[in-house]
């Protein structure tokens, strides 16, 4: 997840952007130049990210993902014939032709529409960076203090050590205790033999429940 930054695309990876960024260049666009396109994409956004923090299954049906994708086209479409490109003047000037704050962010977009709709696509994205900045601020006394660990010098270390922070922050953030989550999930990795089982292993996948019945065993 990252705001977009061009350099960020050339990573070989999936994408998705922070989407609270798209509601304030939206309130902008529709509070400065009152396009109502703009106001209809915050409520389209807004009630994409209701259904799928209400929903009870793993991802959205296949209907409902059309039918928001169709209504996403739409309003697009819309902004973008009252948006069109700047038109081209006979007199030659250096440099490209300036567009609008308007239709830049219609191209951003409709470009983008995978990127931007993640959240809907896979439950696991969020919909923003708030908890992504949370645990920026969670990570720093690790960067700070990485030039002190060995095990962290190499490719691999930094790899192996930033794995190991992930597991033991979400575990936290999920009301798991690292200590006997790492525990947990040690003695039990060696059996999961399916991608399925491994996933199952994550800290939200974990239930507190489980680890009190884990640690009662072990005592």
């Amino acid at each position: 997840m990252h705001d977009h930054w061009k350099s960020y695309f050339n990573y070989d990876c999936l994408h998705s952007l922070y989407n609270a960024h798209h509601l304030r260049e939206l309130t902008f666009i529709y509070e400065e130049y009152k396009q109502k396109w703009a106001q209809k994409m915050i409520d389209l956004l807004l009630e994409i990210k209701k259904k799928t923090e209400k929903t009870k299954r793993k991802k959205l049906s296949p209907q409902i993902i059309l039918e928001f994708e169709k209504e996403y086209k739409r309003i697009l479409n819309a902004g973008l014939h009252g948006n069109p490109p700047p038109v081209k003047t006979i007199q030659k000037k250096r440099g490209r032709k300036k567009k609008s704050k308007a239709r830049n962010l219609l191209e951003r977009l409709k470009f983008y529409q995978n990127s931007v709709l993640a959240f809907m696509y896979d439950l696991m994205v969020p919909f923003d960076n708030n908890q992504g900045l949370y645990t920026e601020r969670k990570i720093r006394d690790f960067v700070i203090g990485r030039r002190n660990w060995r095990f962290a010098d190499t490719l691999h270390g930094a790899h192996s050590s930033a794995t190991m922070y992930t597991l033991i922050q979400t575990a936290v953030e999920n009301n798991l205790n690292p200590y006997w989550y790492l525990r947990y999930i040690f003695t039990r990795l060696p059996y999961a033999k399916t991608v399925e089982e491994q996933r199952n292993l994550l800290p939200m996948e974990t239930t507190p429940e489980q680890l009190s019945d884990f640690q009662t065993k072990c005592l």
